[in-house]
């Protein structure tokens, strides 16, 4: 059982000039670590092409008779296909976490909370939820990271603005008395193995 977030603990964050993460070994990350990914990315109208390459054939996300014929926060223009939002948020993060990966170990608890269109743009943050060793591994150790995903806000700004709400799972917030976030439009776990520093 995980600790519940209570408050937002050290925030690891560096210049979005950095080419590569440089605290990416087993040894730098520290269990309730915010670690902010500088990086963004504005989706345009390539989400359709890709769409129909993966065979992703479902209407909401590329007719937008079908699309802007719906109610509710899953109408108006085509919603981007989640596989892609995904994707371009794991790629956010990764340079922040696993360059010295080994490893991916796989993804747990993961939800598109709110839709994303062409025009957003994406912003990931992770917190390190849990490290352990490996006994046949001693050379690595395994890192279960909490993924955020975050459209049309920075993420410093998103920490202000939203503090430790942000790593509830939005699917617990109506128990709690909390409302969902509408910038925030993803949330999974990842478990990935790691070298640690020579």
């Amino acid at each position: 059982m995980r600790e519940p977030v209570t408050h937002i603990p050290r925030i690891r964050g560096k210049l979005p000039l950095d080419l590569t993460g440089r605290h990416t070994y087993y040894d730098d990350f520290v269990v309730g670590d915010v670690i902010v990914h500088f990086n963004g990315r504005t989706i345009t109208d390539e989400h359709f092409a890709w769409t129909y390459r993966v065979g992703n054939t479902h209407p909401l996300h590329f007719d937008r008779l079908y699309s802007t014929g719906r109610k509710g926060p899953m109408s108006g223009e085509p919603i981007v296909y989640g596989g892609l939002v995904f994707a371009w948020l794991n790629g956010l993060a990764s340079r922040d976490t696993t360059e010295n990966a080994i490893w991916e170990l796989g993804f747990t608890e993961g939800y598109h909370t709110q839709p994303a269109f062409a025009g957003d743009t994406v912003y990931a943050l992770s917190r390190v939820l849990h490290k352990e060793e490996v006994a046949e591994c001693e050379g690595a150790g395994v890192v279960t990271f909490q993924l955020i995903g975050i459209k049309n806000v920075l993420p410093l700004e998103a920490l202000e603005k939203f503090g430790v709400d942000l790593f509830l799972k939005e699917n617990d917030k109506k128990d709690a008395g909390k409302e969902k976030i509408d910038q925030k439009i993803f949330e999974i776990e990842r478990r990935v193995l790691i070298r640690k520093r020579p």
